[in-house]
């Protein structure tokens, strides 16, 4: 068993739309998020495959701007996230992995149905689900 610590930086989700607020106005909007974690999660060893459980600080930035009509600006939100998941080594050498990796979080807080009471976070609302899949590379001494 293994106790790590995981950044992760994802890249914008972002939305764009136009509305008519009235007859004669059109209100273009870009609603944009990001979202930083740090998770501290235990990995543990079951043949191929090494499950991955643990915790993370979920820290997001949101924006929404609506062109000719209203400015929202931009704010942060934070929250707390069960991770699982799964890493998959692929030994190269005797001390080099190649290691895909597949992430599920489960987020309160940050992103999710909790900031829907305002239109900047129902354009940037990702719902409680996270998933995350990337590579690594590790070298064992």
């Amino acid at each position: 068993m293994a106790i790590e610590f995981e950044p992760s930086f994802s890249g914008p989700y972002s939305r764009e739309y136009t509305y008519h607020p009235t007859a004669s106005i059109i209100a273009n909007v870009f609603a944009s998020r990001r979202d930083t974690l740090f998770s501290f999660q235990a990995r543990i060893r079951a043949g191929a495959l090494k499950p991955v459980v643990g915790v993370s600080y979920v820290h997001g930035t949101i924006s929404r701007h609506a062109i000719l009509y209203s400015d929202d600006g931009s704010r942060s939100d934070d929250g707390v996230a069960i991770v699982g998941g799964a890493d998959a080594p692929i030994k190269f050498a005797p001390h080099f992995y190649f290691v895909p990796t597949f992430r599920v979080l489960l987020v309160t807080g940050a992103g999710t149905c909790a900031s829907l009471d305002t239109p900047i976070g129902q354009d940037t609302s990702t719902g409680p689900f996270v998933f995350r899949y990337g590579a690594d590379v590790r070298v064992a001494f």
